[in-house]
Formats: C-alpha cells, sequence, structure tokens
C-alpha cells in the first residue's frame, strides 16, 4: 500500500484523497472497474436475449438484471446529487454520469422490447 503525504499532492488531490482514501487514478481505476462489470453483465444478458428461441425464464432474469443494473446507477446518481458529495473527483464524475445516461438510453428501448416479448 502506497503512503501519501498531503503536502505532495495538488490541492484537488488532496481534498480526494481527504474524501475516498484514494488518488484520482485510484478512483479512475475503481470507475473504470465498475464500467467493466456492468458492461459484461450487460452483454451477458445480450447475449441470452439474442439467441434464436430465449425461454421466458431467460426473458424474465435478463430483464431483471438490466433493470437492477439501471437502478442501482441510478440511485448512486440520485443519492450523489442530493448530497453533492461527490465522492470522486468531479472530472470521473461527469464521465459515469454520462456513461450512465448513455447506459440507460441504450437499455430502455431493450427492456420495452423484453416487456413485449413476455406478453
Amino acid at each position: 500500500m502506497t503512503t501519501y503525504k498531503m503536502e505532495d499532492l495538488d490541492p484537488e488531490e488532496a481534498h480526494l484523497m481527504l474524501l475516498t482514501g484514494l488518488t484520482f487514478a485510484e478512483n479512475y481505476q475503481h470507475f473504470q472497474k465498475t464500467k467493466e462489470m456492468t458492461e459484461s453483465a450487460i452483454s451477458k444478458a445480450l447475449s441470452k436475449i439474442s439467441k434464436d428461441d430465449p425461454t421466458r425464464e431467460e426473458l424474465e432474469s435478463c430483464d431483471r438484471i438490466l433493470r437492477q443494473i439501471i437502478a442501482k446507477h441510478q440511485e448512486f446518481l440520485k443519492r450523489n446529487n442530493a448530497t453533492m458529495d461527490w465522492r470522486v473527483s468531479d472530472k470521473i464524475y461527469q464521465e459515469y454520469e454520462s456513461w450512465v445516461h448513455f447506459q440507460i438510453n441504450l437499455l430502455s428501448p431493450l427492456l420495452d422490447e423484453i416487456k413485449e416479448r413476455l406478453k
């Protein structure tokens, strides 16, 4: 584990360390890991949905997984917007927020399609 002296860091990085205990790079790595895990789960769900004849159980499972992904990220955004305590740098948060909105816009029509297929 790396030890940092606050005087060695620029003011923004020092503030970030006080909030999170992580440097900008460590926060960014965490954000990238979250994106990779989320995109992997989405990819698995999409491959199940796009096969020739998915079962009702597979469709329901994918629907639930995709809705949970959206809900989790929306809740994170809502909570952080309410408290104004990003817990990450503004730059990383803005990138994360844009990515979340992109995922929601991408998945919303798919969720509507799954709903129709389940009728």
